[in-house]
């Protein structure tokens, strides 16, 4: 559906405060293309030196998306969801984290036991949660503080633990911690 005049006037808002940030960040000449996205806006970014305002592992463009966010809402009114995709890092990052999830979820199924991934940012940890709840018989939750925060996928129905077996061999068999068989009878002094 086309967007409504104050969401319209709200998009243009965003792309004149993102020029303004990009040129300051020495990025010229950057184009940005606004499409939508299911309910969301997406702010597509071209252009020479695009990738400065990718950052490592999106954080910049996060912190660029989440700020062009603010700066449209603040008039208020209907909210706009806005997203930002620098030379389709987004969409690609997407995919690559959507396959991840599923993968590893697939290993949780498999064996019924939890998987945790790597820590992750916010954004990538959302994506992961998204395509982990389309998988049946799984399901998410993030564990962990600050730059640690991970996700964990753990199967509906975890495999029983198996009984922890004793240091020294199998029960009953009168071994010592090293398996050495039984011992020699004691002789009297």
């Amino acid at each position: 559906a086309p967007l409504s005049a104050e969401k319209q006037q709200k998009v243009e808002v965003a792309v004149a405060y993102l020029s303004d940030i990009f040129a300051k960040m020495g990025v010229e000449g950057a184009v940005i293309t606004p499409q939508q996205q299911g309910e969301a806006t997406v702010l597509r970014v071209e252009g020479e030196k695009a990738g400065t305002l990718i950052g490592r592992r999106g954080e910049t463009m996060e912190a660029l998306s989440y700020l062009a966010s603010l700066v449209a809402n603040r008039a208020g009114g209907d909210y706009l969801k806005l997203g930002l995709d620098v030379a389709g890092y987004r969409s690609k990052r997407e995919g690559d984290l959507a396959a991840l999830a599923r993968r590893i979820a697939a290993r949780a199924l498999k064996t019924g036991r939890s998987q945790e991934l790597e820590p992750m940012n916010p954004y990538e940890r959302r994506i992961i949660h998204s395509a982990v709840s389309a998988v049946e018989g799984v399901h998410s939750e993030s564990r962990g503080e600050g730059a640690d925060r991970r996700v964990v996928i753990y199967p509906d129905n975890p495999a029983p633990r198996a009984p922890r077996k004793g240091r020294g061999g199998r029960p009953g068999q009168n071994r010592g911690r090293g398996g050495r068989g039984p011992r020699a009878p004691r002789t009297p002094e």
